[in-house]
């Protein structure tokens, strides 16, 4: 158990590192890790159902601003707010009246009203086909431990960010 925290936090460790202009250097130091990582979510955690119910998306006035991970939001990376799946956790976000999917990443609590389950980001909510409508019906599945490796692997160097596009072989 120790050895796989260890390997997660190695390769975690890109995509955790704040992409600040103050501090570019990338270096994530031990105590600034989430405490999702250090302290993990036991097998009977949330983190083992799907769940549906309304999606609908933010941006505007929250670029720029800290999410509650630490990063600046960023409307075209792929992101979301959650209101209880740990930061960090990779979610799968399936819109059955476009019948498209998107692999995002929670790094932000919300949302704020009690009918939507997610907020996604303009860039999650456009590759879904949901902007226009505003707010779509979804169903999310929680990437498991077998799915993780190439979405872990994929990080945006010049955001800060984790991609949510699996690295391809032929990918540098």
């Amino acid at each position: 158990m120790l050895r796989l925290l260890a390997l997660l936090v190695i390769i975690l460790l890109p995509c955790l590192a704040q992409a600040d202009a103050m501090d570019s250097s990338g270096l994530v130091l031990p105590w600034q890790l989430p405490d999702e990582l250090l302290n993990p979510q036991p097998e009977s955690s949330p983190l083992t159902v799907t769940e549906e119910g309304l999606a609908s998306w933010y941006g505007g006035h929250f670029i720029g601003r800290r999410t509650s991970s630490g990063q600046r939001f960023r409307g075209n990376a792929l992101t979301a707010a959650h209101r209880s799946l740990p930061l960090g956790t990779l979610v799968e976000v399936y819109a059955p009246e476009t019948n498209r999917r998107v692999v995002v990443r929670i790094n932000d609590r919300g949302p704020h009203s009690h009918h939507r389950i997610i907020d996604l980001s303009w860039m999650a909510a456009k590759r879904l086909g949901i902007l226009h409508a505003g707010l779509a019906k979804v169903r999310l599945r929680i990437l498991n431990q077998n799915e993780l490796g190439p979405w872990l692997a994929s990080s945006d160097q010049t955001s800060g960010e984790c991609s949510s596009a699996p690295m391809s072989a032929t990918t540098p």
